[in-house]
């Protein structure tokens, strides 16, 4: 299998966990999404991850999760995590396969 170009097949399913306190109200993510790949979408390596966070207002969202990571597990066995400002997650190496996708806040 060569590095980077073997074929996975991804199944992703968004799971929203929040390593907030509450979800409350005055939470300024109204939209948190995996963008790419889509649902049941066929990749390459490397595995990159796009996002989508929507947020009533940018400088409540960096008060509110600035310091937090957002972490994107597969299957409970891989997990990475980045930053939640120019958040990228990307995996290099993955047995060929179907995986099923977490992303959460967390900190």
């Amino acid at each position: 299998m060569a590095r980077g170009y073997a074929w996975c097949v991804v199944l992703f399913f968004v799971l929203i966990a929040r390593a907030c306190a509450a979800v409350d109200d005055e939470d300024p993510v109204t939209n948190f999404e995996i963008w790419h790949p889509r649902d049941g979408g066929v990749t390459t390596l490397p595995l990159d991850l796009k996002l989508i966070i929507d947020a009533n207002s940018s400088d409540a969202y960096k008060s509110r999760y600035g310091d937090m990571l957002i972490c994107v597990e597969l299957d409970e066995v891989a997990i990475k995590c980045s930053s939640t400002i120019g958040t990228r997650i990307r995996w290099h190496n993955l047995p060929h396969g179907r995986y099923v996708a977490r992303a959460f806040f967390f900190g």
